[in-house]
């Protein structure tokens, strides 16, 4: 099978973080058990080992999504170094319900191999019924469980990066069930709706004559889902459906990778669908890591409409802007500053600000920011492009205006 890999660019972190990602893709070319051991720790590396509140840092998340894709891409290979430890996760997580959460989340790499192990027999109903334990687990969580907020999003990372590694399969049936608007089984968290239409869309683009259901899907997303940015999402794919165009016209690999540099590749109207999507993770991210806020952090999550300095407001300094104005109801803007990369979202650099002020003069207004003036908006994203020509990151403007 021929490799492919996800990185189509080079990762921004410094030297560091880019020669530790080139060992982990050289070690993807080797096999054995010893190799298998190594990519599964790379890839574990990412996720906080003790505390639930761990920081889990930028550059862990970029060797760790690396390791991942080395992994799946060989599933059927290394599928015995990864069941063990899916198990063991599982297990712990079905006996200390709800106390543990399986942060660790082996579950990305279950739904990423499965595309994989799906002609191999005995592998196909094994990994099946492993991620339908873990979707039992999300289903049933209260809608104040950190299962949504982290469990949820990282399977559809996981279904994702299926589609990215294998884009020329059929769509999986149980993704469409996690996105359809009126089905019993749709995901709660709207990021991990979102991940999920990308996967679908993914392969609806590559291959749309084998995957008329994923298309049919998409439109009702397109027409119904509760939240803005997924009907968006799924109109874009669909025009680009139509169109016959790229699917890396339309969707992005990752946030922290796009934003980290020009996102040439997209174009306009998916590129500023990726710009808020991250300013909304940055503003709910925020919120993830500190003790006290959780609770605030799960209602963020499970909104589907926006807040409203980015659905409403006719200025969008009101997110960063010291002392902030009344909050809306997600109470947002008013959580205290946080350390740099705190929330694992990374930094937008200079260029993609860039490309997101042109855009904002060429392109017809926001359609879910209706009452921002296309000047105003503009004026944003130049204020912004200035700040990190500076070396001044989003994170640390929040800073700035709490301690001004």
């Amino acid at each position: 099978m021929a490799r492919r890999s996800i990185d189509a660019q080079r990762l921004p972190g410094g030297p560091f973080t880019e020669e530790k990602r080139k060992l982990v893709v050289a070690l993807g070319t080797l096999t054995g058990v010893e190799v298998d051991s190594a990519l599964l720790e790379y890839f574990r590396d990412r996720f906080p080992k003790e505390s639930t509140y761990g920081r889990p840092g930028l550059t862990n998340l970029r060797v760790s999504r690396a390791a991942a894709n080395q992994l799946s891409l060989n599933g059927a290979d290394r599928w015995n170094a990864v069941a063990g430890p899916i198990s063991e996760e599982l297990g712990r997580a079905e006996n200390e319900y709800p106390d543990y959460v399986p942060i660790g989340a082996l579950g990305l790499l279950a739904a990423a191999m499965r595309t994989e192990l799906d002609s191999v027999v005995g592998r196909q109903e094994e990994i099946t019924q492993q991620l339908e334990r873990y979707h039992k687990l999300v289903e049933k969580a209260p809608s104040t469980s950190l299962y949504l907020t982290e469990l949820e999003p990282t399977l559809a990372e996981g279904y994702k990066l299926a589609s990215v590694t294998r884009p020329d399969e059929n769509c999986d049936p149980l993704v469409l069930q996690l996105i359809s608007p009126f089905g019993p089984r749709r995901a709660r968290f709207w990021y991990s709706r979102l991940r999920l239409v990308q996967a679908a869309s993914i392969r609806s683009l590559v291959a749309p004559a084998r995957n008329s259901d994923a298309i049919s899907v998409l439109e009702s997303v397109s027409q119904n889902d509760p939240h803005p940015f997924l009907r968006h999402a799924a109109a874009l794919s669909l025009r680009g459906i139509s169109s016959g165009e790229d699917w890396w016209r339309y969707i992005w690999t990752s946030e922290i990778e796009s934003i980290g540099g020009p996102s040439s590749a997209l174009r306009p109207e998916a590129a500023r669908l990726l710009a808020d999507v991250t300013l909304l993770l940055f503003l709910i991210y925020g919120t993830r890591y500190e003790k006290d806020q959780e609770r605030l952090f799960v209602r963020a999550t499970q909104r589907d409409n926006l807040p409203d300095c980015l659905s409403a407001a006719r200025d969008r300094r009101m997110m960063i802007r010291r002392p902030p104005p009344p909050c809306c109801e997600f109470g947002l803007c008013s959580r205290p500053p946080v350390q740099r990369d705190y929330t694992g979202r990374g930094d937008f650099v200079e260029a993609f600000c860039r490309r997101q002020r042109l855009a904002a003069g060429r392109l017809e207004r926001l359609s879910w920011h209706p009452n921002i003036s296309k000047r105003r908006l503009a004026k944003f994203w130049l204020y912004l492009e200035t700040q990190s020509a500076k070396g001044v990151s989003l994170n640390d403007l929040v800073m700035i205006s709490n301690h001004d």
